[in-house]
């Protein structure tokens, strides 16, 4: 995964990492700056000052698909990309562009596995059929991994909703949202319970290996959330004060988010500007621009599912020549061979 050690990126290069952050933070900087007089303004230290942005005031709103050819130009469409000259076309492709498309998306059943969670033998040197309570309880641990690529954060921290039945569909839709906070790559993990109680059945001078299985099914699939980010409140306040002793020394009320970045910006960037027709506080109409914000990346999930039990036999060494020869039996449902070894599920 491409690691982002520095936003100070030179004119023309490729923004993946857009700090909202950062970015409100300079814009009023700028502003604070601008109202002060020339001889103050060659003193000022903004590392002297620090910055409360109240992102109460903003609303984030994610729409999560997989991250196909389909899904992106549906997507642009619906918030009206704009594919004027001077944008970054789909044509453009970068390190990290390249590393996307070469992730090919597995999200069937073939490449499932058995795991061995438990088991258990028995002997039976005795002419008559035996039968033999097999008990098990064992856990596993459903891993779900987002490794992100392209996105957008409030500085250390993200605030990323990823719908998961957009996302994969593996035996079944996958239901749920997932919180992401990391900014590079976050694992997300579940304990599964599994429970046996069954009945095995030996048959005579014959040995039995009975074990439990469940299905370990890993995925892979590529992911697109588009957030949108708007002010419900119409003004996203803001607070420089002094480090030495907390005192306010400016508040800028920002209430257009398009003034955080600059053409060259949006250019580099997949940043969308998007004007809406919204109500004011009065009930009138008026035009706010929203911001869209891109982030792709890989979904790795190891789930496990389809609890069952196999059960091996085995003539004992030594056994009368009519004892039973080897056979077995899978108790997900089906019999792999005939033959007297045996159980219920």
């Amino acid at each position: 995964m491409y690691k982002f050690e520095s936003l100070k990126m030179t004119k023309g290069d490729r923004i993946y990492q857009v700090n909202l952050k950062e970015l409100v933070e300079d814009y009023t900087w700028r502003c604070y700056k601008r109202d002060q007089g020339f001889f103050r303004k060659r003193f000022l230290r903004r590392s002297h000052y620090v910055f409360d942005i109240r992102w109460g005031y903003v609303d984030f709103k994610h729409v999560t698909n997989r991250d196909d050819k389909k899904s992106n130009v549906e997507q642009s469409t619906a918030f009206g990309t704009d594919t004027s000259e001077g944008t970054i076309s789909d044509t453009q492709e970068t390190a990290i562009d390249a590393e996307m498309r070469e992730h090919v998306s597995q999200i069937d059943e073939t490449n499932k596995k058995d795991i061995e969670l438990y088991f258990s033998e028995y002997e039976n040197r005795t002419s008559t059929p035996q039968t033999y309570t097999f008990t098990a309880a064992r856990t596993t641990t459903k891993s779900t991994k987002f490794e992100i690529q392209e996105n957008y954060t409030l500085g250390a921290e993200t605030n990323l909703e990823i719908n998961l039945a957009e996302v994969v569909k593996i035996g079944g839709s996958v239901s749920g949202s997932v919180s992401v906070t990391e900014t590079k790559a976050q694992e997300f993990l579940k304990t599964l319970s599994w429970n046996l109680d069954t009945q095995i059945n030996v048959p005579s001078w014959n040995k039995a290996k009975a074990s439990l299985y469940v299905y370990e099914i890993p995925s892979k699939s590529k992911f697109l959330v588009k957030t949108t980010i708007s002010l419900p409140a119409r003004d996203l306040p803001v607070t420089i004060r002094r480090v030495k002793d907390g005192k306010e020394v400016h508040t800028e009320w920002i209430s257009d988010l398009a003034v955080l970045f600059d053409d060259d910006y949006i250019k580099r960037s997949s940043v969308e500007i998007v004007p809406q027709k919204v109500k004011d506080n009065y009930g009138d109409d008026v035009i706010e621009n929203q911001v869209v914000l891109t982030t792709r990346g890989i979904c790795r999930i190891v789930s496990f599912q389809n609890q069952h039990v196999k059960v091996e036999c085995q003539k004992i060494d030594g056994a009368p020549k009519d004892g039973t020869d080897r056979s077995q039996v899978d108790h997900e449902g089906s019999v792999e061979s005939a033959g007297e070894c045996g159980g219920e599920s």
